[in-house]
């Protein structure tokens, strides 16, 4: 559906009807498997007006994996309610054969260890379906061994100038689709 702003008509289509920011200012770290893990403070909750709503979601990430990467992966989730946290993935890759589904897959040269954070991220148009409270939230999962994930932080996040904070935040907007 192609969404347009100002279109000069009476028509309330592709108008922003509310608009939710949360910033996650604090750091975060932990070991994670192949169990999903939610960042601390890494959901939102809005809850649209009619049920022909679209939810325009975009999340940014400052993030650093330690360890091999390989299997390291995030994927964006939606629940029905308020702040449940045990919905279903709503923008992930097709499947095909064992490949796991993620919304990004977090991979690094030569499987190496890196300090350096990475902005990871996702603009998703999502149709939930009828009037009510959605949560939306990210997922962390390491498939192949226990990585750890870092978020607005550095590996070590020693206290110096060469371990900097950083910021991540989740945006919601209600689009009129009708």
């Amino acid at each position: 559906m192609a969404i347009y702003y100002g279109d000069g008509s009476n028509s309330n289509t592709g108008r922003v009807v509310q608009t939710i920011f949360k910033p996650k200012t604090s750091s975060w770290a932990s070991s994670v498997g192949s169990s999903e893990v939610v960042p601390t403070g890494m959901y939102q909750t809005i809850t649209t007006k009619t049920n022909s709503s679209k939810v325009l979601v975009e999340v940014k990430m400052s993030l650093i994996i330690a360890g091999s990467y390989y299997g390291s992966q995030w994927k964006l989730m939606r629940d029905s309610g308020t702040d449940q946290l045990s919905g279903s993935p709503i923008f992930v890759a097709a499947g095909d054969g064992n490949r796991d589904q993620a919304t990004q897959g977090l991979d690094a040269n030569n499987g190496s260890t890196s300090d350096n954070v990475q902005t990871r991220g996702c603009t998703f148009l999502d149709t939930p379906g009828n009037a009510g409270a959605y949560t939306y939230y990210v997922v962390f999962r390491d498939t192949s061994t226990d990585n750890f994930f870092y978020l607005n932080r550095g590996r070590t996040d020693d206290n110096n100038v060469n371990q900097p904070r950083s910021v991540s935040s989740i945006l919601l907007q209600e689009i009129a689709a009708t």
